[in-house]
């Protein structure tokens, strides 16, 4: 089904496959709604999404944890008279446990548990004197494996695993080859039970069962920097990259090969951005460039939501750091400026337009006619005098407008009323 208006071409959403090289990204314009510190938010820059088992949305910022009912922010900062409270206002990372309790990563403040019942905060903090204590304060990621166990990976000081039943930390260091495994950005279990993490020295595995610490294909992964690992159900698994390239990586293990995806031109890396795989082969990727989407079955990005300073109903910044999507469907995407939800099952049509700064859009004016090939091509007139080929797999548009000196093109002053095959 299509629908025309001014200017506008409604479609229904069909499964989208790849770009080609040429990046030239479908342009989407769905809407976003916004939540800024008008709103409540302790602090503009999100950089970590969480819903709890009750529903509600947790927040991390630079500058306190945040809860929110739906219409109400409680916000929870550190206290320095009150030993009850947050330890450091920079939280990194969230995790719920199988309590219900909330585990909290800070930047200087190690790791907090979170009642939710007596609303009260357990430090565990960085003690010189004490062997068993967490190895550094300054802790950027949680996971959990199948046994219970608490793994978190610090900024300087290695990855540790964490007992909650004895609270004894096992701290992790150094690689088989005796070197440091530096920054660690994400930890993972993966799905046969072992650890897997990354940072600014790439990927790294660690065999729960004997301790070591491994880099698998070294010599393909010992240039990558990466701020997020997932594995997928093939046991690939998929970086997030923002050295020597910005973009995915995928590591197939069985063929010990890299493939990588990159970003539009230009991308930069965005500190304690994640991944976000949807359950429909697809991954929500942020960027400093906007939120990409990638197609895992085309292994392409089909495309990319950004700001619009002309449009309220886009995202409000480019820089993405946090994406999630919460179980009544919303997709939740933090960014330096604030919070940008965006209703997936509601939104059942996507629009193409004209964009002044895009030369991938569609050209200005009345739409006058539309006609699908039998490539699925879509053929888009206008008035006046254009004709636009949109391929929707690629995102690509071709204009084809009035040039008197070749009569194979539009002739000049050629208005499009409809298109037909011969």
């Amino acid at each position: 089904m299509t629908r025309v208006a001014n200017g506008i071409l409604f479609l229904c959403i069909l499964p989208a496959s790849g770009l080609g090289a040429d990046r030239n990204f479908m342009v989407r314009d769905l809407k976003f709604t916004h939540l800024t510190t008008n709103d409540g938010l302790s602090q503009s820059s999100i950089t970590e999404i969480l819903q709890d088992r009750q529903g509600l949305m947790w927040f991390a910022t630079r500058d306190g944890l945040n809860r929110y009912d739906g219409n109400t922010f409680v916000v929870y900062k550190h206290n320095p008279n009150d030993p009850s409270s947050l330890s450091s206002n920079f939280v990194l990372d969230l995790m719920e446990d199988d309590r219900g309790d909330l585990w909290i990563a800070t930047n200087f403040g190690g790791v907090n548990k979170f009642d939710p019942t007596t609303e009260r905060f357990v430090r565990y903090r960085h003690d010189p004197n004490n062997p068993n204590s967490i190895s550094g304060d300054s802790v950027e990621t949680i996971a959990r494996d199948r046994h219970g166990y608490l793994w978190f990976g610090t900024v300087d000081s290695g990855l540790d695993k964490f007992d909650p039943g004895t609270g004894a930390f096992t701290h992790y260091l150094n690689d088989s080859d005796g070197h440091f495994v530096g920054r660690i950005t994400k930890v993972i279990a993966g799905r046969q039970g072992d650890m897997w993490f990354v940072g600014e020295r790439g990927l790294f595995h660690l065999n729960r069962e004997t301790g070591q610490i491994t880099r698998p294909a070294a010599s393909l992964t010992d240039k990558l920097a990466a701020d997020y690992v997932y594995e997928d159900d093939a046991g690939n698994l998929w970086l997030l990259a923002w050295s020597p390239m910005v973009g995915l990586v995928k590591y197939d293990r069985r063929a010990e090969r890299l493939t990588t995806y990159p970003f539009g031109t230009g991308a930069t890396g965005v500190a304690s951005s994640n991944l976000l795989a949807d359950g429909q082969n697809g991954f929500w990727a942020p960027s400093s460039q906007g939120l990409y989407y990638f197609d895992r079955r085309t292994e392409r990005f089909t495309y990319r939501f950004q700001h619009d300073d002309t449009n309220p109903n886009t995202l409000d910044d480019n820089t993405v750091v946090a994406v999630y999507q919460d179980r009544g469907g919303l997709l939740w995407a933090g960014t330096t400026s604030g919070l940008n939800l965006l209703n997936l099952r509601q939104q059942q049509f996507g629009h193409y337009r004209h964009l002044p700064n895009s030369p991938n859009s569609l050209s200005p004016g009345k739409v006058t006619a539309i006609y699908e090939d039998r490539n699925h091509i879509l053929w888009v007139g206008f008035q006046p005098r254009a004709l636009d080929r949109l391929d929707r797999k690629t995102g690509k548009v071709t204009h084809y407008v009035p040039a008197p000196e070749d009569k194979d093109v539009l002739s000049q002053g050629t208005n499009v009323a409809g298109i037909y095959k011969d």
